[in-house]
């Protein structure tokens, strides 16, 4: 267990730092480790990092069969937040493809666990992730919504990262109204 910790923990710094090749080696690594062990939660969380780590690099086919098998896991073990920032990733792996509304569909999703679990602050992030999604499709009046959501609940958890990010969207799109 402690391996696989430290080898998830190597693989954030390299994420940090940009160095994405780096941060999937380890990563791959502690998959195996938790494989090995049996750790099926752990396995969940770290298919989710290798799944994020390989969206940052543009992988996109190699990052959705890593959250799929993610989500398969979350929805047997831990249907609650965990599943959410599963769905929630896939979301943005779809998203930064190119697939707008394939993401809305998993964003959707992914606030419906986050409002099942009375999670907050995943359901502001994932309402200014649909924002981002709608103006793919140009759907400014519908973005708008979302963003104004994302700021509520931003304000009511006290994230002002995710605030300020959330106004800023609002503030774009509301000009190009």
């Amino acid at each position: 267990f402690a391996e696989a910790w430290a080898l998830n923990n190597l693989s954030g710094a390299f994420f940090d730092l940009g160095q994405l090749d780096e941060a999937i080696g380890h990563t791959d690594q502690a998959l195996a480790v938790r494989r090995r062990i049996g750790d099926q939660i752990g396995v969940g969380s770290t298919l989710t990092n290798l799944a994020n780590a390989y969206c940052q690099a543009g992988r996109f086919t190699e990052a959705i069969a890593c959250g799929e098998e993610a989500l398969e896991i979350f929805t047997r073990l831990d249907p609650g937040e965990g599943m959410g920032f599963v769905l929630a990733n896939l979301g943005r792996c779809y998203q930064e493809s190119g697939s707008p509304r394939e993401a809305i569909g998993y964003f959707h999703r992914a606030r419906d666990c986050f409002v099942a679990i009375g999670n907050r602050y995943g359901e502001g992030f994932v309402a200014a992730e649909l924002g981002l999604a709608c103006l793919a499709l140009d759907e400014q009046d519908t973005a708008a919504g979302h963003f104004r959501r994302a700021v509520a609940l931003a304000r009511e958890v006290g994230d002002r990262q995710g605030e300020a990010a959330a106004l800023s969207h609002l503030g774009d799109t509301l000009c190009g109204l």
